[in-house]
């Protein structure tokens, strides 16, 4: 038979060493990853035919859900299965935990069948540098994202 202090001292040890786990655990939770986890969403496609080439309008939607906040700074699209490109300066902001909606954006090619490719590069608030790039498969008026 264990004494009687001693039991409470091994309780009490053992109550701490429970608590002091579920701190970590909470403390784990709530803290932010040490990486951005962002990711650029197409979506509301529209097609349209405008001076002879075929219009693709979309939303980008960027969506941060590593907690650590987002500024883009570079954007590249991509038409005629990667022939030509137009690359531009670009300053988005995307909070950390949040989703940043454009709606409206266009894409224009002329073939009908074509790899569109969309690209982005910044930089996240804990200094990571971050790239992001999505595939628009087109075949007339049908479009599937990869």
């Amino acid at each position: 038979m264990i004494p009687n202090s001693a039991t409470k001292y091994c309780c009490t040890v053992a109550l701490l060493l429970l608590a002091a786990c579920e701190e970590q655990e909470t403390s784990r939770q709530q803290s932010p990853s040490t990486r951005p986890e962002l990711k650029l969403d197409l979506s509301s496609f529209r097609f349209v035919v405008e001076q002879g080439r075929k219009t693709y309008y979309q939303s980008r939607n960027y969506i941060e859900s590593g907690g650590i906040g987002v500024t883009l700074t570079r954007g590249k699209v991509c038409v005629e299965n990667g022939k030509n490109c137009v690359e531009s300066a670009v300053r988005y902001r995307v909070e950390a935990g949040k989703v940043l909606t454009q709606p409206n954006h266009k894409v224009t090619t002329i073939l009908n069948k074509d790899n569109i490719t969309i690209e982005y590069w910044g930089t996240a608030d804990n200094g990571e540098p971050v790239h992001i790039k999505r595939t628009v498969k087109t075949s007339g008026a049908k479009v599937t994202v990869q």
